[in-house]
C-alpha cells in the first residue's frame, strides 16, 4: 500500500509538471535566472565595501589554512565565510559566490512556490515567485558579497519544510518529525549566516507548541524543530567552547552593534544620504573602556555597556527609536547607494532617476499591498494553513522592529521579511475587489498602517531625491577595497574595513 500511494503521488506530480501552472513556474524560475545572470554579466566584479571585505578576509584566512577565527577584532558568524571559502576552492572567490548566488535566487524561487501552494494556492503561489524574480535590491544582491541571497534561501526553504511537516496529516508521526527536524536543520544553517534567525526561532517555538489544539502534537512539533536546529548550531558551540574557553553560540558581535545603536554619538547607517558611519579612527569600534579585552570579553563588555547606557537614559533611548525604524523602512537599498557611489560606473542623471524610482516604485508597491493581504482578508475567507503563514509573517515584522529598535536599522536589514510579504502582496492585487468589500474596522486598519508607512518614507525621500550630481563616489572615509583579500596578502586596512 505504501509503494502505491508513493507512485500515485509521483504520478500527479509528473501530471502537475504538464500543466499550465508549471510552465509558468518554470518562465518565472527561467527569467530570475536570466535577469541576475545578465546583471551579473554586465556589472562584472564589484569593488567590495563594509561588511564585504570582513567576509572575503575572514574566506581568505580559511583558504590559507588558517581557520575560522578572530578577525580585526570580531568573530564572524561562520555559514557566509565557509560559502565564500567554498566558491574559492571551485574558482576565483568573488565571481564564483555570485554565480552560485544567482543559482541560490531560482532555488529560493522553487521554496518560495511550496511554501506559498501549500497556504494558499497556486495562483498566489506563482504571483510570490515572479515578484521574487524581478524585485530589483534581491537582483542586485546576487552580484554582491553580503550574506542575504544564502541567509534567504536557508529561511525561505526552512519556513517550507516547516509547513510541510506541520500540513501533512497523510504521513506518520516518524515521518512529519523527520520533516520538522530537517526545517530545525534548516533554520539552524541559516543561523549560521545570520544568528538573529536562531533568537527569532527561541520566540516562535513556544507560539508553536501552545496554538496547536493537541498539546502533546504542538509540543512534539516544536521539539522536532529544535532538535534540528540544535544539531546543526550545537557543532560550532563546542567547537568555541573548546577553542576560546567561553560561551558563544554563534558570532561574538552583538555588542558593537548595541554600542551603534545606544552609545554612539550617532545612530549608525550605511544608506546613501543617511550615512552616519562612526569615526573610529581604524580602531575597533566600542566602549573605550573595552577595547584593550579579548574579542570574548570586549564583546561583552559592549554589551553590558550599552544596557547599562540604556538603563542610565531610557529617555534617549526612546528619542532614538524613531530614527531606527526609519532607518529600516527607508524607501531606498543598497542598490541605489552603489549607484550613487559610482561602483557601477558614471551614471547618467536621468539613469539614476530612473533607477531610484524603480527601487522606491517596487519597494513601495510590495508593502502597501501587503499590508492590506495581511490585514484586510479574516482567516475565513483563506485556506487553513494562510492563517499559520500570517502568524508566522506578523511575528516575523514584530521581531525585526524589535531587533533593530534595540541595535539600529538600515535598508539591508529588511531583506529577510520581503519574501514573506511578498504572498500577501499577491494576495491583494488578485483579490482587490474582495479587499475593497472587507468590514470599515479593516479597512480603518489598513488605511492606518498605509498612513504611517507614507508618513516614513516621505520623510526620508529628500535626501534621496537629491540627483545633482547623479554619482557622488563614497564618503571619503569609505574607500573601496579592489585587490584580492587573504591571509597571506590584506588589503591596507582603512575605516570601511572596520565595518
Amino acid at each position: 500500500m505504501g509503494s502505491r500511494a508513493t507512485l500515485q503521488r509521483f504520478m500527479k506530480v509528473l501530471s502537475w509538471g504538464t500543466t499550465r501552472g508549471a510552465l509558468s513556474l518554470g518562465s518565472a524560475i527561467a527569467v530570475g535566472f536570466a535577469v541576475r545572470a545578465i546583471a551579473l554579466g554586465w556589472v562584472g566584479d564589484l569593488a567590495c565595501t563594509n561588511d564585504e571585505c570582513s567576509y572575503l578576509r575572514v574566506a581568505g584566512v580559511l583558504l590559507d589554512g588558517g581557520g575560522l577565527g578572530p578577525v580585526r577584532g570580531f568573530l564572524w558568524a561562520p555559514g557566509y565565510p565557509f560559502f565564500l571559502a567554498l566558491a574559492g576552492k571551485m574558482g576565483e572567490m568573488a565571481v564564483t559566490a555570485k554565480v552560485l548566488q544567482v543559482f541560490l535566487a531560482s532555488a529560493t524561487q522553487i521554496a518560495l512556490f511550496s511554501w506559498v501552494r501549500r497556504c494558499f494556492d497556486e495562483r498566489i503561489a506563482l504571483g510570490s515567485v515572479w515578484i521574487f524574480a524581478l524585485y530589483p535590491t534581491l537582483v542586485a544582491f546576487t552580484h554582491y558579497l553580503w550574506s542575504e541571497t544564502l541567509y534567504l534561501f536557508l529561511l525561505v526553504a526552512a519556513v517550507a519544510v516547516m509547513f510541510a511537516g506541520i500540513e501533512r496529516t497523510d504521513s506518520t508521526e516518524r515521518r512529519r518529525s523527520l520533516l520538522l527536524a530537517a526545517s530545525g536543520l534548516l533554520f539552524g544553517l541559516a543561523a549560521l549566516v545570520r544568528p538573529v534567525a536562531l533568537y527569532f526561532l527561541v520566540l516562535w517555538l513556544p507560539w508553536l507548541a501552545f496554538r496547536d489544539t493537541d498539546r502533546i502534537r504542538g509540543r512534539r512539533t516544536a521539539l522536532a524543530i529544535a532538535f534540528g536546529c540544535l544539531a546543526a548550531v550545537a557543532p560550532w558551540t563546542v567547537r568555541n567552547a573548546v577553542v576560546y574557553r567561553a560561551f558563544v553560540p554563534i558570532d561574538a558581535t552583538l555588542g558593537v552593534n548595541l554600542w551603534r545603536g545606544n552609545a554612539n554619538p550617532a545612530v549608525a547607517n550605511w544608506d546613501f544620504g543617511f550615512d552616519r558611519r562612526p569615526r573610529n579612527g581604524g580602531a575597533p569600534p566600542g566602549f573605550a573602556e573595552c577595547k584593550d579585552s579579548s574579542f570574548i570579553d570586549r564583546d561583552r563588555c559592549n554589551v553590558s555597556r550599552s544596557l547599562a547606557t540604556i538603563a542610565r537614559s531610557p529617555a534617549t533611548f526612546l528619542r532614538r527609536v524613531p530614527t531606527k525604524l526609519l532607518d529600516l523602512v527607508n524607501p531606498t537599498s543598497f542598490l541605489v547607494r552603489h549607484a550613487r557611489w559610482g561602483l557601477y560606473g558614471p551614471m547618467s542623471l536621468g539613469s539614476v532617476l530612473l533607477l531610484t524610482l524603480l527601487v522606491v516604485i517596487s519597494y513601495t508597491a510590495v508593502v502597501l499591498a501587503a499590508a492590506a493581504g495581511l490585514i484586510a482578508f479574516p482567516n475565513r475567507d483563506l485556506p487553513p494553513p494562510s492563517a499559520l503563514a500570517r502568524q508566522l509573517v506578523i511575528a516575523l515584522i514584530l521581531y525585526t522592529l524589535a531587533l533593530h529598535a534595540i541595535t539600529f536599522g538600515m535598508s539591508r536589514f529588511r531583506l529577510p521579511l520581503l519574501p514573506f510579504l511578498f504572498p500577501f502582496a499577491a494576495l491583494a492585487w488578485s483579490r482587490w475587489r474582495e479587499a475593497l468589500a472587507v468590514s470599515t474596522l479593516r479597512r480603518r486598519a489598513v488605511l492606518l498602517t498605509w498612513a504611517l508607512l507614507i508618513l516614513a518614507w516621505a520623510w526620508r525621500m529628500p535626501p534621496l531625491l537629491r540627483l545633482n550630481p547623479p554619482v557622488t563616489g563614497p564618503p571619503s572615509r569609505l574607500t573601496t577595497v579592489t585587490q584580492p583579500i587573504s591571509a597571506t596578502q590584506s588589503p591596507v586596512r582603512t575605516p570601511l574595513d572596520w565595518h
